[in-house]
């Protein structure tokens, strides 16, 4: 029914607002998008074929993130740019380890799953670092072993997880990742997020604190 309605639109330029009875005529240009192949809907009797038709007037095939590697950097630094304008964060971009390893990624999200990942490394990325590293990646994008195993190159950072704060730094990483994922997933309640992580509000605050996390907006 709705199909029949939208195709009076293409086909006729006319609207009847809900609840009136009078026809008002509307100029507009359509521009639609989808993630299913509308032609196999076509044939199996689920999507109308002159709506179809109607619509598919000059086909443009977007090819999934995964198929174009050489756009990742340039949505990823897009991103990064307004994301620290959000956030006001004194970050410039990538360390290179960081860039290689989110070209590697196979981005089952395409690039809504990018820009969600380059929040989440805004708002972990510590003040003083002016860019990113590739620590800060969650584990399905790099897993827990040395960049250098994975790209055949020593990582930036390799040298400096042998000093005796290099343990700490990763715990206190760690911490803080579980702290954002359970007041993200709470929406910043930190009751919530206290119940979740199974602690109190007296340590979720102070890890707040600590952590330099705020509630964005």
């Amino acid at each position: 029914d709705i199909q029949s309605k939208f195709l009076r639109v293409l086909q006729q330029g006319e609207v009847r607002p809900l609840g009136s009875s009078e026809v008002r005529k509307v100029d507009v240009r359509i521009i639609a998008a989808g993630n299913i192949n509308l032609q196999e809907l076509v044939n199996s009797g689920q999507f109308r074929q002159d709506l179809f038709y109607r619509l598919n007037v000059l086909p443009v095939k977007l090819p999934p993130l995964r198929e174009r590697k050489g756009d990742i950097a340039i949505l990823a630094n897009h991103f990064l740019q307004k994301l620290t304008e959000k956030y006001q964060r004194q970050i410039k971009g990538f360390e290179p380890d960081t860039v290689a390893f989110l070209e590697a990624y196979f981005w089952p999200g395409n690039v809504r799953e990018l820009e969600n990942i380059v929040e989440r490394l805004v708002i972990l990325c510590q003040n003083h670092l002016e860019y990113i590293p590739s620590t800060l990646l969650p584990v399905e994008i790099r897993p827990d072993v040395p960049a250098g195993e994975h790209l055949g190159t020593p990582s930036p950072g390799a040298e400096r997880e042998t000093d005796p704060g290099g343990i700490k730094s990763k715990l206190d990483a760690y911490e803080k990742t579980l702290l954002l994922e359970a007041l993200v997933s709470s929406d910043w309640n930190q009751s919530a997020a206290a119940r979740e992580l199974k602690t109190t509000e007296h340590y979720v605050r102070n890890k707040m604190k600590k952590f330099a996390l705020k509630r964005p907006g």
